[in-house]
């Protein structure tokens, strides 16, 4: 979802994962060219009988190019992955367990590692914060949708990402009364905008280039048991 579109390496990811009949990667990693340069973020999930793994190392490279490598213990979401077109960098997001909440956190490929885990917005909240979307649009903005569940009941809620300053601060997209879930970016020739489903079927687009109003949300989290190709290995980071 780059402002020239990631490219996604479908066949990487199929050649990769698939090993005898089975499926036996869970991990996201970054991988560089002979020179050391940054050219593409892997991500490989294992599906299995109690549910998919996606933070489980794998393979023998060096532990701080893997993000998250404890994150299946704790029962992580699924990452959304994306190039930060201003940095270069990968960019991830993902839900954690807080308690009987969930919350979305953040980190980026840094020179030597992946930043700490900081949240996406420090607000206090009892629900569930679920299956974030990423997208780059032509200007070069990265773009964050999810959902909330409230009791039952959907809310899609979009930021921006703010580089240094983290991410604005959260604003529902959907209307009052409406149960909206699984949100996804579309980048469309007026800007990207957002669908979501509500009453079982996806409504029409919603334009994402509205006002942003900064949070400056990057307190670190400190989770306890309580040239660049802008490719990847997840045909779903395709906006």
């Amino acid at each position: 979802m780059l402002r020239k579109r990631i490219l996604a390496r479908v066949f990487g990811l199929l050649a990769g994962i698939v090993l005898m009949g089975t499926w036996v990667f869970g991990e996201v990693s970054v991988n560089f060219d002979a020179e050391g340069n940054y050219r593409y973020t892997s991500f490989l999930v294992e599906p299995g009988l109690e549910g998919n793994r996606f933070w489980t190392p794998v393979r023998g490279i060096e532990r701080q190019r893997i993000l998250n490598p404890e994150g299946d213990l704790f029962g992580d979401g699924r990452p959304a992955l994306v190039d930060d077109p201003q940095s270069g960098s990968p960019l991830a997001v993902w839900s954690v367990r807080s308690g009987r909440s969930a919350v979305l956190v953040w980190s980026i490929w840094e020179e030597n590692g992946w930043s700490p885990p900081r949240w996406v917005h420090p607000i206090s909240s009892p629900f569930e914060d679920r299956d974030p979307v990423l997208a780059v649009d032509s200007d070069g903005q990265v773009h964050l949708v999810w959902w909330k569940n409230q009791e039952g009941r959907g809310i899609v809620i979009r930021s921006r990402f703010l580089g240094e300053a983290g991410w604005s601060l959260p604003r529902p997209i959907s209307s009052r009364g409406i149960d909206a879930r699984y949100p996804e970016i579309e980048i469309t020739g007026n800007g990207p905008a957002v669908v979501f489903r509500s009453n079982g079927k996806f409504g029409q687009p919603i334009p994402l280039n509205k006002g942003i109003i900064p949070s400056g949300a990057t307190d670190q989290l400190e989770k306890n048991s309580s040239g660049n190709d802008g490719l990847t290995d997840d045909p779903d980071v395709l906006p």
